[in-house]
């Protein structure tokens, strides 16, 4: 059963489209941007420094590309974003909190390298296959590794009551995964400091902190998007 109401999924379309001519939904302001870039670029310069026998596998990192998929649906009656905890075993960001993504295929597009991460990275028995509709895509963005991400929002349209009963995560990148009701985030989002950004979103919480890139994304698509098309009064879950 659906109960993310059609009218809150359009208004969510409605507030991507205004941002298609300047490529997404904005994460960083042109001032960050620039600043994000620049760090990026002297991390994998020092990293190429300090490695040389590596220098070929941190440049070619530096060059991909990505995308990370935003799902949001309805866990247990609250509208709520999903997070996949990654694992220990996973190359880069081990235990950390992040969205279902990975690096961009050749001939494939960042939506659908976005699905395709994130029933890989789910698995279980959810419908991927028709219960899923994309709203939008944000800026693309510069992890600290070079990769440049582009975040994809997606409705899970279907109810779920309990995420270990839908899903049955990929062992070897996830840990696990778990969801925070848009009210819970909204009322915990903190601001801190980051190495790219003087003032930057964090989200605390039981299982962990919602930091850096995956914050940075979260923070505009909650007040942007999520709250005005589902959350405001002409747009109640």
């Amino acid at each position: 059963m659906s109960v993310i109401s059609a009218a809150g999924l359009n208004r969510a379309k409605k507030f991507f489209d205004s941002f298609q001519s300047v490529c997404g939904l904005p994460l960083l302001t042109e001032r960050q941007l620039r600043a994000s870039n620049k760090l990026v670029e002297n991390l994998v310069e020092k990293r190429v420094q300090e490695n040389p026998a590596k220098a070929s596998s941190t440049l070619s990192r530096s060059q991909k590309k990505a995308a990370v998929l935003v799902p949001i649906a309805c866990v247990q009656g609250k509208l709520s974003v999903i997070f996949t905890m990654r694992s220990d075993r996973v190359g880069s960001h081990r235990g950390q909190i992040s969205f279902p993504g990975g690096h961009i295929d050749k001939d494939e597009t960042a939506q659908q390298a976005a699905l395709r991460e994130l029933e890989e990275e789910l698995n279980g028995n959810y419908n991927y296959g028709s219960a899923i509709e994309i709203l939008g895509q944000a800026q693309t963005v510069p992890a600290l590794t070079g990769t440049r991400v582009t975040p994809v929002i997606a409705a899970l349209t279907d109810e779920i009551d309990d995420l270990s009963h839908i899903f049955d995560p990929h062992d070897d990148e996830v840990e696990f995964v778990f969801s925070r009701s848009v009210d819970e985030l909204l009322k915990s989002e903190h601001i801190e400091t980051l190495m790219r950004m003087d003032k930057a979103p964090t989200y605390p919480g039981p299982e962990g902190k919602i930091w850096g890139l995956t914050a940075i994304i979260l923070s505009p698509i909650l007040h942007q998007i999520i709250k005005p098309a589902f959350l405001e009064p002409s747009g109640k879950l």
